[in-house]
């Protein structure tokens, strides 16, 4: 997002949509014939569903943000951990943010997911080969049982997000997973 390339924005305006930016809010722009109009989604708590190397220190940054987040990760040991203040992997540092996050209350794990407004998905996607080594093709299986344990949970008006490394038509997939698992 760049102010340079829209010049003819009145000032108040550019405020405004900056400090709703600051405050978290998600900036969504629409074309309305020659302008646009501006709605602005808060989320109150995130989910994030997978608490290993790239959702636990997501998690943890978001919830050092003053923002509610609960993760969901079917170790129990992870939860457990992460509901102590500690961390069960190795990355420098993280375990200040987390411990600080759990403790002011914005962090907290559990093995269920729960209602939130975002949920973003960070579960592994590794390579099944064949016997000689050949035909790598992604094992979708964590996406597809994370994506059945959210639909549980989901509301209209959530937002999804497939943050695991996939292949192409991966999220299409997972749109149809949700689909058919909602109630």
């Amino acid at each position: 997002w760049r102010w340079q390339s829209l010049p003819t924005y009145p000032r108040r305006f550019k405020q405004e949509v900056s400090a709703s930016l600051e405050r978290g809010e998600e900036l969504h722009l629409t074309p309305n014939h020659s302008l646009f109009t501006v709605t602005f989604m808060k989320f109150e708590t995130i989910s994030m569903i997978g608490l290993g190397y790239i959702g636990l220190p997501t998690a943890a940054v978001f919830a050092s943000r003053k923002q509610k987040v609960i993760g969901v990760d079917v170790n129990q040991h992870a939860v457990d951990t992460i509901n102590n203040g500690e961390i069960h992997i190795v990355e420098p540092e993280l375990d200040i943010i987390v411990r600080a996050a759990v403790k002011e209350g914005y962090l907290r794990a559990t093995t269920t997911p729960e209602p939130a407004d975002a949920f973003l998905v960070a579960v592994p996607t590794p390579f099944h080969t064949d016997e000689h080594g050949q035909n790598h093709k992604a094992d979708l299986s964590y996406i597809e049982a994370a994506s059945k344990a959210i639909a549980k949970v989901l509301k209209p008006g959530n937002l999804v997000v497939l943050e695991s490394t996939s292949p192409v038509g991966a999220t299409e997939q997972m749109a149809a997973w949700l689909a058919e698992a909602r109630p």
